[in-house]
């Protein structure tokens, strides 16, 4: 019908641009309609490519099926970059540790590394306690080891602040989510009002 060559039609464009973005020299941006195959052409050429990529998206769950997806084409391996709040049991709610205290210094720019080996007055993470190392921290070191010999790393589009995920990689942003990008002040998510009145006493509490 019509309306199938319509579509095969913008998925074979959909692929020329894709191809035509790994080629490039710049960053390229694609704009295509949803159901384009924007994802599952580059995840295909991404699994071709010769250099190293770093393939980022704003759900968790698509993780998993990118994972799975790379690591079905042979001779790919593709990680996972870890997060504190999925791979840190002191991170979560209703385990050992000063869960909200945390996440407000993750929050406020503090890096999981860093919080992990902080004074433990300022950070409590008893995932580290009586010499363990945090399931988060052993995932982190062994990218970290290995990056070189990954061929996909997955991650959230906030990764690519830290430049071992990007430095000579193909950087793949599935989707665009500006947000991870932007701070806003207040924290829209906290309680805490734009007025100075309230925000130096809470500036102050959490120094």
């Amino acid at each position: 019908s019509d309306q199938a060559g319509d579509r095969a039609a913008v998925e074979d464009h959909t692929e020329e641009l894709v191809q035509e973005a790994f080629e490039a020299s710049k960053p390229t941006l694609i704009e295509a309609p949803p159901s384009s195959g924007k994802t599952t052409k580059a995840q295909k050429r991404a699994a071709e490519a010769e250099n190293p990529v770093t393939y980022l998206c704003g759900r968790t769950d698509l993780y998993d099926e990118a994972q799975e997806f790379f690591e079905s084409e042979d001779g790919v391996t593709a990680e996972k970059i870890p997060s504190p709040h999925r791979d840190c049991p002191s991170f979560k709610e209703n385990e050992p540790g000063n869960e909200e205290r945390l996440k407000k210094l993750y929050n406020k720019g503090y890096s999981g590394q860093k919080i992990h080996y902080s004074d433990p007055e300022t950070a409590k993470t008893p995932c580290m306690d009586d010499g363990e190392t945090c399931n988060y921290i052993s995932k982190l070191s062994s990218i970290e080891e290995e990056n070189e010999t990954i061929d996909i790393l997955i991650g959230h589009h906030s990764h690519a602040h830290r430049e071992l995920y990007v430095k000579d990689r193909i950087v793949i942003f599935d989707e665009f989510n500006a947000g991870a990008f932007l701070s806003q002040y207040p924290d829209p998510e906290s309680d805490i009002s734009d007025s100075p009145r309230k925000i130096i006493p809470e500036l102050l509490d959490n120094l």
